[in-house]
């Protein structure tokens, strides 16, 4: 899927380390977290700025500041679907938009024009009046013009019969030619915000055969993890194939983003359920973020490890609140002195550098979801393949 819009968000209570990037469209678990990464329960609660507009930087110019971060990542989602004519119809679009009415324009009707990109005609070879006027003329649209001698063809005034033409239809020039709605706007309400939450931990797309170079062998089917052996079997059945071991499988989300890969990188749903399993359980028993902080401590980089270390969750201490060195040494000192004592001695230390040391003395480990330690104090495991050591460390 293209990438729209890159963005910075940031927590809205201006805690300067609870910060991520985030591109959209994004799915939903990659949408969630983001939010677990700022320190926030709801998009709500997000500041977000967008930094860059890739493929559609015009939209710059009109996007309304106060859109809702869910509504931004639809019309995303919508605009990476659409190929080439297709944008240039939603350029010719919002031009016709901006002439009705000038600055921004709200989210709810970029979305409206995004999902209207087929009600155009688009003449990608006319750039200006004098090429779509030469047009209409060579392609007998303007009978009065037809069987006219070529010498007495040449003579005519070209940019004027475009103008006209133009001016009559309505229609508008774009970076990629001339746009002009030929039928009516579809209706399209508001997505729903929130968006429903996935009913699903790992959401995989399989296809009898295997996703070589992009390319798929015969149908394939989405299916949502975990699923029945019933649901299971009737997948089999619609690919036509005996077993999984004929399947190859393209992750489409999942409840930790970077997994994907690793489900990717696996030959068997033998190993993918178990871990859509473990999944559903953690998010139920709201230990997802913790076991992310897990993964990330550990630097954990395949599906199996990650499938041995949900066993370990319980063995550690999770503290979301504390995202920097800063708030570990607050958090140190806030237990010794009262309130006035606090704020005199904050005027003489070096905070980040006191929360360094206590983070690498008491062995944890800091993750952008929260600090994680083990709960007998001892060092967290590394579980890269190259051991690189886990004393004191941040995870971004």
């Amino acid at each position: 899927m293209n990438k729209v819009f890159e963005l910075y968000l940031a927590n809205v209570q201006g805690d300067e380390d609870r910060y991520a990037a985030l591109s959209l469209p994004a799915t939903p678990y990659e949408m969630q977290d983001a939010l677990e990464r700022v320190g926030c329960h709801s998009t709500k609660d997000v500041y977000f700025q967008v930094e860059e507009y890739l493929d559609f930087e015009y939209l710059e110019s009109v996007l309304s500041p106060d859109c809702s971060l869910n509504h931004l990542n639809a019309l995303a989602e919508k605009l990476s679907g659409l190929d080439d004519r297709q944008s240039i119809a939603f350029e010719g679009l919002l031009r016709m938009e901006q002439e009705k009415n000038e600055g921004q324009i709200p989210i709810h009707t970029l979305i409206q024009l995004a999902h209207n990109a087929d009600c155009c005609h688009v003449l990608g070879e006319a750039r200006n009046d004098s090429q779509l006027g030469r047009f209409y003329a060579e392609n007998d649209f303007l009978e009065e013009l037809a069987d006219l001698p070529d010498k007495v063809f040449e003579l005519l005034d070209f940019e004027r019969i475009g103008r006209e033409q133009r001016q009559a239809e309505g229609g508008v020039f774009t970076r990629g030619g001339y746009v002009v709605q030929n039928t009516e706007l579809e209706q399209i309400p508001l997505p729903d915000d929130p968006p429903p939450k996935p009913d699903y931990t790992v959401l995989l797309k399989v296809s009898r055969g295997y996703f070589n170079d992009g390319r798929e062998d015969g149908p394939s089917v989405t299916i949502r993890l975990p699923a029945s052996e019933e649901d299971l079997d009737k997948t089999l059945e619609q690919l036509d194939v005996a077993s999984w071991e004929e399947c190859g499988y393209a992750c489409l989300d999942c409840a930790v983003p970077w997994a994907r890969e690793w489900i990717e990188d696996e030959e068997d749903l033998g190993t993918i359920r178990p871990f859509a399993e473990k999944l559903d359980q953690l998010q139920r028993q709201g230990q997802l973020p913790k076991y992310k902080a897990l993964l990330l401590a550990t630097g954990c980089e395949d599906l199996q490890d990650a499938l041995e270390l949900v066993d370990s969750v319980k063995e550690m201490v999770f503290s979301p609140a504390i995202d920097s060195p800063k708030d570990a040494a607050l958090v140190e000192l806030q237990a010794f002195f009262d309130g006035d004592n606090l704020k005199s001695l904050l005027r003489h230390l070096d905070l980040d550098g006191y929360g360094q040391e206590l983070i690498a003395a008491d062995h944890e480990v800091l993750t952008p979801y929260g600090l994680l330690h083990r709960q007998d104090g001892e060092l967290i495991p590394s579980r890269q393949k190259e051991d690189q050591g886990m004393g004191m460390e941040v995870c971004r």
